[in-house]
């Protein structure tokens, strides 16, 4: 780490954060609402890897700039390595590897008797939360989180962030449905729209099979991802018929969405 990069740090943190350079010291909060958030810590990141050359992938966990900075120069290039190829090598967004979906462990089986074995994920955030950008195609931020498709659909719109607001969101909430597809890079991720309006998942070129649902306003947008239930295991041999109670699972599932769009609902009339 070099004296000009640490203050490089300090600016970026001190542009995102609305502070002057000044405040942001070893010990200065991340906690402020400038800085908070998961898509705020992504335009974070992005920035870092913009004007740093380094990619962190750790400093959504920082909490104080002490912390960010120790997270950060962990992965600089090594002192051995000659200062003028560290100069001339470009800087390239982390790469998007086009592999299979990573597969899901099967759920074990619901504990409770009213239990569906559902998994749900929801997310909600303001449009004005996104970076601004007079080049979407170029701008680090949406290079490392949308796909070249989604940034050409949400660019030809009247307004643009409020569209790519939407599909961070989806993405968000998929990852809440979904923990093992956490590791998959969000670029990988598509949303895609179908001729009659719906929109669905799409990675590596293949389908996922989770249900999405999502919408936007000038201010805010929200979405909200069912994962398809595990497949029912192949009842045993003389086992006795409890087919009597098979539609407790339906049941619940169906309140349990139910909850989940009242307390979205709940969500948007309280950020109005």
């Amino acid at each position: 780490m070099t004296m000009s990069q640490s203050e490089n740090l300090r600016d970026i943190v001190a542009k995102l954060g609305g502070v002057g350079r000044d405040a942001v010291t070893p010990e200065f909060s991340l906690e402020v609402p400038a800085l908070k958030g998961s898509l705020k810590r992504a335009a974070l990141t992005a920035a870092i890897r913009r004007d740093l050359g380094i990619n962190c992938r750790t400093a959504h966990l920082a909490r104080t700039f002490g912390e960010l900075t120790a997270a950060v120069f962990e992965t600089a290039p090594s002192a051995t390595e000659a200062p003028s190829a560290r100069a001339s090598a470009p800087v390239a967004a982390a790469p998007v590897v086009a592999t299979a979906a990573p597969r899901v462990a099967p759920l074990a089986a619901p504990s409770h008797p009213f239990s569906s074995g559902l998994r749900c994920g929801a997310d909600i955030e303001l449009v004005a939360a996104l970076p601004e950008a007079t080049d979407y195609r170029e701008h680090e931020f949406y290079k490392s989180h949308f796909s070249p498709a989604e940034i050409a659909y949400c660019v030809l719109q009247s307004n643009p962030r409020m569209h790519f607001a939407a599909r961070w969101c989806a993405k968000e909430a998929l990852y809440k449905a979904e923990p093992a597809l956490r590791a998959t890079p969000l670029s990988a991720i598509e949303v895609v729209r179908a001729a009659d309006g719906g929109v669905s998942f799409q990675h590596a070129g293949a389908a996922l099979p989770h249900a999405l649902s999502l919408s936007h306003t000038e201010t805010q947008a929200v979405a909200l991802v069912v994962a398809p239930l595990p497949a029912p295991a192949a009842p045993a041999e003389n086992a006795p018929d409890d087919s009597r109670g098979s539609a407790l699972p339906f049941v619940s599932a169906v309140a349990w969405l139910i909850a989940v769009g009242i307390a979205v609902l709940a969500l948007i009339r309280t950020a109005r």
